[in-house]
Parts: C-alpha cells; sequence; structure tokens
C-alpha cells in the first residue's frame, strides 16, 4: 500500500494546524498518525487506513474541536478518496455510545437506522461502513489508552465492544480481542488495574505475586 495519499493528508492537515491542536496530552496530528499506523499494522484496506488518518477533523461527539469545516469535505475527498471521507463524515456525525448500546448483542443486517447527531435527523448505515467504523473506533480508544493519563488502563473494556461489533460487521476483522470474539468487562478490567498499580508500589517480592496471573 503506497503511503503518497497518506503523505500529502499529513500535510494537508498540518498546514491547517493538526500539528497544533491538543489531543490526549499530544497534538492531533500526531493521535491520527498513530491510529493510521495501527490500522495498516491490522491489515486494513486503504479506505479505512486513510479514513483513521482524519477521522476527527471534522470534530465528534467526543472531540469538539474541528480543524475543518464540513465545507471542506470536497478538498479532503481528493485526498483520500470518496470511500475514505465519507467514513470521516459519518465518524464525525453519529452518536456512538447510543450507537453503540443500540447494536450490542443483535445482528445488525444489511443496513442500520441511526441518526444524525447534529439535527437528529434520520440516516441509514449500512453494514459494510458499520463495520469500519467499529474497527477504526477501535484503534481510536486503543491508540488514546496508551497516552491519556485520564483514559490509560479504561479503555480496554470499550474497545473489546467495538471489537465485538467489528468482528460482527467488518470486512477485514482486526486481529485484537481474539478478532472480536472476546470482551473484557469494566469491573474486570478496573480489578487488573488496581493489582497492576499495587504491584508498582509494593516491594520486589510482593510485586511478583501481584502481577502473576494478570
Amino acid at each position: 500500500m503506497s503511503t503518497d495519499r497518506a503523505d500529502a493528508t499529513r500535510a494537508w492537515l498540518d498546514a491547517r494546524g493538526a500539528g497544533e491542536l491538543p489531543h490526549t496530552g499530544r497534538t492531533l496530528a500526531i493521535h491520527l498518525h498513530n491510529v493510521w499506523a495501527m490500522l495498516r499494522r491490522w491489515g486494513q484496506p486503504e479506505r479505512v487506513c486513510l479514513a483513521g488518518l482524519a477521522h476527527s477533523v471534522y470534530s465528534t461527539d467526543a472531540f469538539p474541536d474541528a480543524v475543518v469545516g464540513f465545507e471542506a469535505r470536497p478538498e479532503l475527498r481528493d485526498l483520500i478518496g470518496e470511500e475514505a471521507e465519507e467514513l470521516v463524515f459519518l465518524y464525525c456525525t453519529l452518536p456512538r455510545p447510543a450507537l453503540l448500546d443500540a447494536l450490542e448483542g443483535t445482528d445488525p443486517g444489511e443496513a442500520v437506522a441511526t441518526v444524525d447527531r447534529r439535527d437528529g435527523s434520520p440516516r441509514l448505515l449500512p453494514r459494510r461502513a458499520l463495520g469500519d467504523l467499529a474497527v477504526i473506533n477501535t484503534a481510536n480508544l486503543a491508540e488514546q489508552g496508551q497516552h491519556d493519563e485520564l483514559v490509560a488502563g479504561h479503555w480496554v473494556a470499550s474497545a473489546s465492544r467495538w471489537a465485538r461489533l467489528a468482528g460482527r460487521c467488518a470486512q477485514h476483522v482486526p486481529p485484537v480481542f481474539a478478532g472480536g470474539t472476546v470482551t473484557v468487562r469494566p469491573d474486570d478490567e478496573q480489578r487488573l488495574l488496581d493489582r497492576y498499580r499495587a504491584a508498582f508500589a509494593a516491594p520486589a517480592g510482593e510485586a511478583r505475586s501481584l502481577l502473576e496471573g494478570l
């Protein structure tokens, strides 16, 4: 997979301030690049990788700072392609938590009825797009969890739910959480995190016993 389009997109984002916009203790540009790199390592198709490189540029339900407005859609479409830009648009305009809650444990079928988070207008989301978005958000959460003090250690349960959705819908299931077949409960994640932190604070002899079985 050529990186020419990704390189051009990074330059476009930097020219619009993505390298100066704070995000999880770094800059948005670094976060976007890392998500793109993670998706490439997972063997995702180009449309998904390139969408990951720009996934939050219009702002999202969790990140309100836009790099560009929706009037820039044609520019981004020229850079990453129509399919990838459509994924970025969907990622930025759909209510992700509500969508995940509604789909948990169900078969999404060929399309899913949802709404635009901006005005509540109805939207129909094709199954393939849903799978692509689930993969992108799994990578988004995993990348943030490695760096943000506020979410570090508290992202696994949420990411595992998105990976499970990806396992049901994505054309290329990412190689994480046993291909989306394993989920982690928040209370289990908290117990593991508590033991991990206790091990770091304990004397060497006790630390080993605390870490056994993690």
